[in-house]
């Protein structure tokens, strides 16, 4: 049960730092169109099913994973 937990605080740490940053002016959306493989399509949309949330929040959130390393770099610059 303990691991249950963890988990919960992680997800709710993670989604809670989302919502602040989309407070943030800069961090406002816009539609834009891009090809995405159809299987990642199907698990963008299930992955957000489960966590009751947007698909934007799941694409932000793999896209700031993504580029995790180089935002690193750029603030160092």
């Amino acid at each position: 049960m303990r691991d249950d937990l963890t988990q919960l605080v992680d997800w709710w740490r993670v989604r809670k730092a989302f919502f602040d940053r989309a407070q943030d002016p800069t961090w406002e959306t816009e539609l834009k169109t891009y090809h995405v493989a159809r299987p990642y399509i199907d698990m963008i949309k299930r992955q957000a099913e489960r966590e009751c949330c947007t698909i934007t929040e799941i694409v932000n959130r793999a896209l700031q994973q993504f580029f995790a390393s180089e935002t690193a770099v750029d603030r160092h610059d």
